[in-house]
């Protein structure tokens, strides 16, 4: 779980490193859009991203690894209830 602004801005960047890298069609908008809803996010109280990697699965040969497949991002913000006194 990534809760820190430091964690959450080397998200940003490699963001911006995939999109520069070539991500195109519906992998670009992904991106662009996580992007955005990031930048727009990433201050407000509560906001987390946990990472989920889906490897390869099925009996493997001893002293092998298993290929990283895919890489799913949660991203959460909110969770903070803030109080106003009104008069």
């Amino acid at each position: 779980m990534l809760r820190e602004a430091a964690q959450l801005n080397m998200i940003a960047s490699a963001i911006q490193e995939a999109t520069t890298l070539g991500a195109s069609g519906e992998d670009l908008a992904k991106l662009t859009l996580l992007n955005k809803t990031l930048e727009n996010k990433i201050n407000l109280p509560g906001t987390k991203a946990q990472l989920k990697p889906g490897f390869t699965k099925g009996k493997l040969p001893p002293g092998t690894h298993r290929k990283l497949e895919k890489l799913q991002l949660v991203f959460k913000w909110g969770g903070e209830v803030g109080w106003q006194t009104l008069p």
